[in-house]
């Protein structure tokens, strides 16, 4: 009769994964990246004294095709959004059949940060245009009239990138903006833009038009 060799093995993996705190669709400082640590009996033999310190594991017997299971979470600071990733981890683990030990060394979990892009550095140089009667791309949804101090929304602007915006008649300068998860660019309307009619007007990240409408501004009052 053949008599099976009795193999003692562990095997372990490291997954991580990133919750969205605070819903931007992007990582960013206080939101939470959770770490699961698995170890599982990949041998012939029962194991015992199961030890993997560095992921909280122990268990003092495991079965063959057994697993043990932990999570930790790690809450992102602002040193793991400018290095833009983290690391692998490694964590080992120890246990025995008998007098026979094993061990086992997993490293994982490596993440790469997705970070929300970063503010372009240029300046658009701006030149006044004729609108009238030109038809837009697309509509950005102003309004017939804004005062000062008023939000302004405009509507379309896919979230993602960075918008620059100005008004067309003086190449007033409104500047850089984000966009809300709507797809919406919102900007409170400055209390030094002259009254009258204007165009706003948004440029994309390498300064070419995306789009203009009509901004009518009217005296507070």
């Amino acid at each position: 009769m053949d008599l099976k060799v009795r193999e003692a093995k562990l095997e372990g993996t490291v997954a991580a994964e990133w919750s969205d705190a605070d819903g931007d669709r992007f990582v960013s400082a206080g939101d939470t990246v959770t770490y699961t640590y698995t170890v599982g009996n990949a041998g012939n033999v029962s194991l015992t004294g199961l030890s993997a310190p560095d992921a909280s594991i122990s268990e003092p017997n495991l079965g063959v095709g057994g697993t043990v299971t932990a999570t930790r979470g790690h809450v992102l600071t602002a040193a793991d959004i400018a290095a833009g990733r983290l690391d692998a981890v490694s964590f080992d683990a120890t246990a025995a059949n008998g007098a026979k030990q094993v061990t086992a060394t997993v490293t994982g979990g490596a993440v790469v940060l997705d970070l929300q892009p970063a503010q372009p550095e240029t300046v658009p140089v701006l030149a006044v245009q004729d609108l009238d009667g030109q038809a837009a791309p697309f509509g950005l949804g102003t309004q017939d009239k804004y005062r000062n101090g008023q939000k302004v929304t405009l509507k379309g602007l896919d979230y993602g990138q960075w918008y620059y915006v100005h008004l067309n008649k003086n190449s007033y300068r409104i500047g850089w903006i984000f966009p809300t998860t709507d797809n919406t660019v919102e900007f409170i309307l400055p209390s030094d833009v002259q009254n009258g009619r204007d165009d706003v007007v948004v440029l994309d990240k390498d300064g070419q038009q995306v789009s203009f409408d009509r901004l009518q501004v009217t005296p507070t009052g």
